[in-house]
């Protein structure tokens, strides 16, 4: 599997749009998305065997980051991808000097909360009713980790 990390600009958005679309119960519009491509923003897409298959936006601002959103299309799940993505996250982080990283999860994606709790994510707080679902609500968590320089 031969795969790369590369910015997304507004020119290539399209793809990594889709997969955003297709990871998400209520995905953002195309509008908010493409804000998302402009400082203090920063976003990347997984390319796997020419074919965007996931992605991370992160936010940075006064040296606190937010992973605003970060998916790995349905097909490529569960194959480390995730995590790859992160780590290019993290890094990126403490290349623009970030001394935190906060993120929200929803409760019921254990998944993802085992992957933040693997790479020193601490719980802190519960965000009631925070996502909508098919039929409802349900809780949101925050973590957060401290960047070692």
């Amino acid at each position: 599997m031969n795969s790369q990390i590369q910015q997304i600009d507004k020119a290539n958005h399209f793809a990594v749009f889709r997969v955003q679309q297709s990871c998400h119960l209520n995905p953002w519009s195309e509008s908010v998305f493409l804000d998302s491509l402009t400082k203090p923003y920063f976003a990347y897409q997984l390319v796997v065997d020419e074919e965007v298959i996931g992605y991370y936006i992160g936010l940075n601002v006064a040296g606190e980051a937010t992973l605003m959103d970060l998916g790995v299309s349905g097909d490529y799940r569960g194959k480390g991808l995730g995590q790859q993505l992160l780590s290019h996250f993290i890094l990126q982080c403490k290349l623009r000097n970030c001394d935190e990283i906060w993120l929200e999860v929803r409760e019921s994606n254990q998944t993802a909360v085992q992957l933040y709790s693997k790479n020193n994510f601490s719980f802190i707080e519960i965000r009631k009713d925070y996502y909508p679902t098919k039929t409802g609500r349900e809780n949101g968590l925050i973590m957060k980790t401290t960047l070692v320089k």
